[in-house]
């Protein structure tokens, strides 16, 4: 059994802040990967005019029984892959979708 653990999260703090009942877009996009690791970048935008309010960057590792960082297989590598390609045209089906939902 496999699991995975974050490493790390850097946060980058933007002004302004956000309040109750702001609404906003979370967009997460992995950047790249390695043998064991998975690299992600978080975005927090306020909308409507997509004011920046936080940046993110997180690590994270697959981890196997003792615990110990182990090779993503192979599957889990090219679908790492495809998502990587597609993702520009999901976020955008996001941020489209988070416009039309009243409660997004």
């Amino acid at each position: 059994m496999n699991i995975m653990s974050m490493l790390g999260l850097v946060i980058i703090d933007r002004q302004p802040k956000l309040r109750s009942g702001d609404k906003f877009v979370l967009k997460v996009k992995v950047s790249e990967s390695s043998a064991a690791r998975i690299f992600f970048e978080h975005y927090i935008y306020k909308l409507p005019n997509n004011e920046p309010i936080l940046e993110a960057k997180s690590v994270v590792v697959l981890l196997g029984k003792n615990y110990r960082p182990v090779r993503m297989p192979t599957e889990v590598k090219s679908k790492l892959r495809q998502l990587m390609m597609h993702q520009e045209a999901a976020q955008r089906l996001l941020i489209m979708l988070c416009l039309l939902l009243p409660r997004c």
